[in-house]
């Protein structure tokens, strides 16, 4: 992909929507001072003082803030948030970065999925995440709730030119893409079989037939049975044309700092990871590598071509510490210049390989 077809994939998202069904969370960062010493007069314990807070999106709301980011035209979460504090200030988050919230559902019978996470400062260093409290649904969607969002499903996937599928349901957390969700699913996308789906699930990524996945390297070792891939890229490669094969749909396999492995069609690429300097957070990176690759094939991009433009947004969203990190279009493309003149050229960062 050259400078100039690039510059036109990105135009071409401003006449799209994509829409992103998912967990939507909030993470709420306290940052502790260890230099003030106090405990508690009632139980003697110690105190931590908390001297600053702050609020981003997170889980499906990074995503939702990367798509956003990226310029593309409409935005539309699909989900339920509570009907509480942190749901009002997660939507008071996305709707200020033009989140259209017509179909975000606040719901009396569920919590907003929250992380908080106190922070000790880092001196010279980047801040120090603590063990963090996670407030999230721990029963399964009610049938009232689910016939729902089963409705804002069928409206969305109306109008949408991509949709992004963002499970954070976790052992002892219930999500919204349950079982019943699932269920329904893959019947629902039987009315748009031309539409990129893309889905990213920490337990369940088996549980989206005929969808693009993003697994990482744990993740496609279960897809495929436990095989050892050993880390070979080429053996990466060979499992995500196996895995595109079987969904029938493009794969995009997360390998880190050294990038992502697309496959599609019967041929795969491995796209090369950016060099990063300086502090490097990469807390929601996949968030990121989720929205950017649907974001391009929303307008029709090749897989190969998707790959890049995740390995671009995720490589700048990493040197973000300790917030929900984001791209825009000048960022993308100032950043495409660093990394062809980085690996000499484009044809040395991206090689067809395994297949």
């Amino acid at each position: 992909m050259t400078r100039q077809e690039l510059e036109r994939l990105l135009d071409g998202l401003k006449s799209r929507t994509i829409a992103v069904l998912g967990d939507f969370c909030l993470d709420r960062y306290l940052y502790v001072d260890p230099g003030i010493s106090d405990s508690s007069v009632e139980s003697g314990l110690p105190i931590n003082q908390v001297i600053e807070t702050s609020a981003s999106p997170g889980g499906g709301g990074s995503v939702l803030m990367n798509v956003a980011a990226l310029g593309v035209g409409s935005v539309l979460p699909v989900g339920l948030v509570g009907d509480d504090g942190e749901g009002f200030e997660l939507c008071r988050l996305l709707q200020r970065a033009g989140v259209d919230l017509e179909l975000l559902r606040r719901s009396a019978r569920r919590p907003t999925p929250t992380y908080i996470k106190p922070v000790l400062p880092g001196g010279r260093g980047a801040p120090t995440e603590m063990s963090r409290f996670d407030i999230f649904a721990r029963e399964e969607l009610g049938a009232e709730d689910l016939e729902r969002l089963t409705a804002d499903v069928q409206a969305a996937l109306e109008r949408a030119s991509a949709l992004i599928v963002s499970d954070y349901g976790e052992t002892g957390k219930c999500g919204i893409l349950g079982p019943g969700m699932r269920r329904r699913l893959p019947e629902m996308l039987e009315s748009r079989p031309e539409l990129p789906v893309v889905v990213d699930s920490r337990l369940n990524i088996a549980g989206f037939p005929g969808c693009s996945l993003k697994p990482n390297l744990a993740e496609l070792r279960g897809l495929l049975g436990g095989a050892d891939l050993s880390g070979d890229i080429p053996a990466i490669a060979r499992a995500a044309v196996e895995l595109a094969g079987r969904q029938g749909r493009p794969m995009f396999v997360t390998i880190g700092e050294r990038g992502i492995v697309a496959a599609e069609s019967g041929r795969a690429w491995h796209v090369a990871g950016h060099a990063l300097g300086g502090d490097v957070d990469t807390v929601g990176a996949g968030d990121s590598v989720l929205a950017a690759v649907t974001a391009a094939l929303s307008c029709g991009a090749e897989a190969v071509e998707a790959a890049l433009l995740g390995v671009l947004v995720s490589s700048i969203t990493a040197e973000q510490v300790g917030t929900t990190g984001t791209a825009d279009p000048g960022q993308v493309l100032a950043r495409y210049d660093e990394y062809v003149s980085g690996h000499g050229s484009l044809a040395a960062a991206i090689t067809e390989t395994g297949s």
